[in-house]
């Protein structure tokens, strides 16, 4: 098992649908940290908001995010 640390006072965890994203918010970061689980690394992020984000979901093509201190933000798969 490995680690995927953010320093974020990680708090709410959501799974993509098909398992390969695990997006991680944070009690101390205004920051979205979005996870590989393939590999378990940290493959992106989004923001800083102008808060901490809690509570948050996203959308069903993983394409955006809605939390209480944001009204979107893009949150897309890169191409490759």
């Amino acid at each position: 098992i490995d680690k995927i640390r953010t320093e974020s006072g990680v708090h709410n965890t959501i799974f993509g649908w098909d398992g390969a994203e695990v997006y991680l918010a944070g009690l101390k970061s205004p920051v979205l940290t979005i996870a590989s689980t393939k590999d378990h690394s940290i493959a992106r992020t989004v923001g800083p908001f102008g808060n901490r984000i809690r509570p948050f979901t996203i959308n069903g093509r993983e394409t955006g995010s809605v939390s209480s201190t944001s009204t979107n933000c893009s949150a897309s798969r890169s191409a490759t």
